[in-house]
């Protein structure tokens, strides 16, 4: 009798175990999803980093092929505005897979510019007052912002995918 209340008492525990086995498998995706808002928040310091070594881009462009390379699902479009004399300075960066046409308004006067994948491209502005409305359009997405002429600012927009799952993120600094 003792041994069969033995073999009960083992298939119980089996069965207990392996009851949380679909909680965990559920579960697991989310951690896959939380590295990106580590990547997301290295490029602002990339940026800073380069600013201050007087690189101003070269770092973040650096970063963002880093990204690329070894997040192969990561595709990225970035603009950056630095003050320029008088002016202003914008940088658009594309990370995707293919060129990517991106229109840049500052203070109601548009720009377009073509950029290749895995490059950037700058466009120039000769007067901007000290605030100013941006807004700048790819594809079929469109982001309205509010930046400031004497420091530099940055948006980034970045999709991960994730199998057939598609994550979103963006940074505004």
């Amino acid at each position: 009798m003792k041994g069969q209340f033995f073999i009960l008492g083992a298939v119980l525990v089996l069965a207990v175990l392996l009851s949380g086995v679909p909680f965990i498998v559920k579960t697991l995706p989310e951690y896959r999803i939380q590295p990106t808002d580590n990547i997301m928040a290295e490029y602002p310091k990339a940026l800073n980093f380069g600013l201050r070594e007087n690189k101003s881009t070269e770092y973040l462009e650096d970063f963002s092929l880093f990204v690329k390379s070894n997040f192969g699902a990561a595709e990225t479009i970035w603009i950056v505005s630095e003050p320029s004399g008088q002016g202003l300075k914008i940088t658009a960066g594309n990370f995707f897979n293919e060129e990517k046409t991106i229109k840049i308004t500052a203070n109601s006067e548009e720009k377009t510019v073509a950029v290749g994948s895995g490059l950037s491209a700058v466009v120039s502005y000769e007067t901007v007052p000290d605030t100013f409305p941006l807004a700048v359009q790819w594809d079929r997405q469109e982001k309205n912002m509010l930046w400031m002429k004497n420091k530099a600012n940055i948006f980034v927009s970045s999709d991960f995918s994730f199998g057939k799952n598609l994550v979103r993120k963006e940074v505004i600094g």
